[in-house]
């Protein structure tokens, strides 16, 4: 393996010499790299075109660049001021780890996105690149690294989806909020899949979302996700709703399958629900604890008629609105059949009691629920 030095005043980026570089090379960022001359909508252009790695100190940045990147590359360390990363369609096994993002642009306005994936490109307002189909990326990480300053998302990849998506121990802050402005153009997501695959979203920390904090709606097929461990606190509306953790589908041929939410702790929903699952699901929800929220603590909302579940072992605490609240058209399936819901613990008042759960065939507390067959090993204190 070879390492190559890059700094400003050896040329920056522009200068790295890809005719010598091989695979698996390292090339070593030193001190604040920006380019010769700044386009403040797109940035300056450079391809990263072999499987490297790029490798910074957290004293050592990148700014305003827009990076194409290709199979296998590496991303370590430093700091990524207003960069957006193009990242075509059927890319795999890509790394970013140990990074600070920052999605303010060179003419101070934010980026739209930080990292997209999909079948578009990626990046802060990249425009759309025509691609030979539309397979989207696959075995791509995103670990130990921070997040602020985004409109419309962190982690964002639009339909088909990633394959193989896995963000962890990330923090994520003010999602979709312009600062000084309460004005919103978009719903800001810290992590937003349309679509996908075997993707895990676990162990990281949001704060102050300003729509849904993690969020999947299916532009294409989604199954087998894990969302576990997350903490979500000061979750907000943006330009429609504000979600700690939501799926949603509205059509028959897009299915969420094999969903696992679990162990996650929501704090301070301001607009919406703590967890919200919409549409045709496969899901299992447990070990979540859930409080302080302005609407319901749980929502399920279904236009489809296959529905299977289960919602247990959570705690949900001080919510506004109702515990639990599922409104649907099932056309004759019965709900209680196909979701086991049992061992909640619902703590505190809310502004709809006694009518704390609401579920086709019964709206009212705890003892009739039970009765209707729920959490009959539930507590309510």
């Amino acid at each position: 393996m070879s390492t190559y030095y890059v700094t400003q005043t050896n040329g920056g980026l522009e200068s790295i010499p890809w005719t010598r570089v091989s695979a698996g090379d390292e090339i070593r960022i030193v001190g604040n790299i920006t380019p010769p001359s700044v386009n403040k909508s797109l940035g300056c252009y450079v391809r990263i075109c072999k499987p490297v790695t790029i490798k910074m100190t957290e004293l050592d940045s990148i700014s305003n660049y827009s990076l194409a990147v290709t199979n296998g590359v590496v991303f370590d360390g430093g700091s990524y001021n207003g960069v957006g990363f193009r990242v075509p369609a059927g890319v795999s096994n890509l790394t970013w780890k140990n990074i600070n993002f920052n999605g303010i642009m060179a003419d101070g306005t934010l980026a739209q996105y930080i990292l997209r994936f999909g079948k578009e490109t990626g990046g802060p307002d990249d425009p759309p690149v025509p691609l030979a189909d539309n397979n989207g990326q696959f075995d791509v990480l995103v670990e130990n690294c921070s997040f602020k300053n985004a409109l419309h998302g962190g982690v964002y990849a639009l339909s088909p989806g990633v394959k193989n998506l896995t963000v962890r121990k990330c923090k994520f802050e003010d999602m979709g909020k312009t600062p000084g402005s309460n004005t919103f153009l978009h719903d800001g997501h810290a992590i937003g899949m349309q679509g996908g695959i075997n993707n895990i979203i676990e162990d990281n920390i949001i704060n102050g979302c300003y729509g849904d904090a993690i969020a999947s709606w299916t532009g294409s097929q989604s199954m087998s996700h894990i969302i576990r461990r997350n903490i979500i606190r000061d979750t907000h509306a943006g330009k429609t709703k504000g979600t700690a953790i939501s799926f949603s589908s509205s059509s028959n041929n897009k299915v969420f399958a094999d969903v696992i939410i679990q162990d996650n702790i929501i704090d301070n929903v301001f607009d919406s629900n703590g967890i919200g699952i919409g549409g045709d699901c496969v899901f299992e929800v447990f070990g979540n604890t859930v409080s302080n929220v302005f609407g319901e603590g749980f929502s399920f909302s279904n236009f489809v008629p296959r529905i299977v579940g289960k919602f247990y072992d959570n705690e949900l605490k001080n919510i506004s609105k109702r515990f639990f609240f599922a409104n649907w058209n099932l056309g004759g399936t019965d709900f209680i059949k196909n979701v086991e819901i049992d061992k909640n613990t619902y703590i505190g008042t809310t502004e709809t009691s006694p009518k704390e759960f609401y579920l086709r065939g019964y709206h009212g507390d705890f003892t009739g629920w039970q009765a209707a067959g729920y959490d009959i090993n539930g507590i309510r204190a």
